[in-house]
């Protein structure tokens, strides 16, 4: 495996036949309220106690589950958020966040420990989650954070049971790839990955995973990002699992960046290059004791309850999403291409080398060039339209702008998704110009009219 040359041609060998192009512009009305991208976020609207205010009541603050919070939540993208200060299935706490977020439209991950149950009946478990799991907002059960593979076993027993209880999520989030191997306890991450599918059979894989650093020298994108991708989907479609990723919407750590609008949407549209089907963010409201009084160690929402630029900056981009997620996921993920740009002066990208297989060609692209490193996800929807997903993969912090030009087969028109918004494209040969932002994609699908 390799990065592409600088301008990938490609041989007729891999030439499409005409006569099988589907023509006319495809309709994806009908899916409008069927299909969507959703976003989620870790931490949700705690419970009293858990900032420590000297001005509010008793010196702590009043709890933050109201169904204010929870539509502050709504009105920022999210679709459902993740319990973790309100625990237990027979919690108070929980139990009015569910209300609230079934108020607001929204669905709510209840953190509950499950693992007492590895060795128990489907009577006990189903007893143990009654008082929640029936609820209109119950997206499911968050079981574990980050399990090493010691655990699996004893998750693939709960969730066994679990199986024969409900048909809503069995959630737990799993070790980045550049986690230490003694902390997920295997031979390798894809050891450790498979191993999760085949022995716990969920329906969803969700990883996290926080690329962007800033050394306050210089910002910097994790190189091994693609690598994990690319291995998360493949896993996906072998297992046929839900692929979930985690967002950067907040400094992980010391070492890394305070995320705009540009470093979370070039996220999202990577994310989309590899078929990933929801959204995570880490955090929704700061973890307790994070930022002390740091604006920019805060998430969404700070710990005085007060919203930061990363909420506006999600919130653009979250809508934009979620205007065009019903043609996104109207097609399949068939791989992802990389280009490397003419302006990249050492010619190669070591994260498009740490991939295992890109590809290298595509039966309705002729060529492409691009003036940056670019990555493009292609897709195919049920009928044979053909889309791909076009990414500046450049550093967004630098705010390096990209022009790509692929010169379609078969193509007459191009449908170009770009901010969410559809617009026809005349095509001269075939060929589409396209200009890209930092961190910006498009969504296109080649038209033969």
């Amino acid at each position: 495996a390799g990065a592409a040359a600088l301008a990938l041609c490609f041989s007729c060998a891999a030439c499409t036949d005409s006569s099988q192009v589907k023509k006319g512009i495809p309709d994806y009305s009908a899916y409008e309220d069927q299909l969507s991208v959703e976003f989620g976020a870790w931490i949700s609207p705690p419970p009293a106690g858990i900032y420590i205010d000297p001005d509010g009541p008793n010196g702590k603050n009043e709890s933050y589950i109201t169904v204010e919070r929870y539509q502050e939540a709504k009105a920022a993208g999210l679709d459902f958020v993740i319990g973790l200060y309100e625990q237990g299935a027979s919690s108070a706490d929980v139990l009015t966040a569910l209300d609230c977020a079934a108020e607001a439209g929204m669905e709510y991950l209840v953190r509950s420990d499950l693992m007492l149950y590895a060795n128990s009946t489907p009577e006990r478990l189903e007893r143990a989650i009654e008082p929640v799991i029936n609820h209109e907002a119950c997206k499911g059960i968050f079981v574990v954070d980050e399990p090493g593979a010691d655990r699996f076993h004893a998750l693939g027993a709960v969730n066994r049971l679990y199986k024969q209880i409900t048909d809503k999520y069995f959630y737990l989030n799993l070790f980045p790839s550049y986690a230490r191997a003694e902390q997920y306890l295997d031979d390798s991450y894809r050891s450790y990955l498979e191993n999760y599918c085949k022995i716990v059979d969920n329906s969803m894989i969700s990883v996290d995973y926080y690329p962007f650093g800033d050394d306050g020298a210089r910002y910097s994108v994790s190189e091994g990002l693609l690598a994990s991708l690319e291995l998360v989907q493949t896993l996906s479609d072998k297992y046929d699992m839900e692929h979930w990723e985690f967002l950067q919407g907040m400094k992980a750590d010391a070492s890394s960046k305070t995320p705009d609008y540009y470093d979370i949407r070039m996220q999202i549209y990577t994310s989309m290059c590899f078929g990933v089907q929801v959204m995570q963010y880490f955090c929704y409201f700061t973890p307790a004791g994070y930022s002390q009084g740091d604006v920019s160690l805060a998430a969404f929402i700070d710990e005085q309850g007060n919203q930061t630029p990363i909420y506006a900056a999600a919130q653009k981009i979250n809508a934009e999403i979620h205007a065009f997620d019903h043609v996104y996921l109207s097609y399949d993920w068939q791989g992802t291409m990389t280009v490397v740009g003419s302006e990249n002066e050492k010619g190669k990208n070591t994260a498009f080398n740490l991939m295992e297989s890109p590809l290298t060609s595509h039966p309705r692209i002729e060529s492409v060039t691009a003036t940056q490193d670019t990555v493009i996800g292609t897709y195919q929807d049920k009928d044979g339209y053909d889309g791909f997903m076009v990414t500046n993969y450049t550093i967004p912090g630098n705010r390096i702008e990209d022009d790509v030009a692929i010169t379609f087969k078969d193509a007459d028109a191009v449908i170009c998704y770009r901010e969410g918004k559809p617009s026809q494209i005349d095509l001269e040969d075939g060929v589409l110009n396209l200009h890209l932002g930092a961190g910006e994609g498009v969504f296109l699908i080649p038209v033969k009219l």
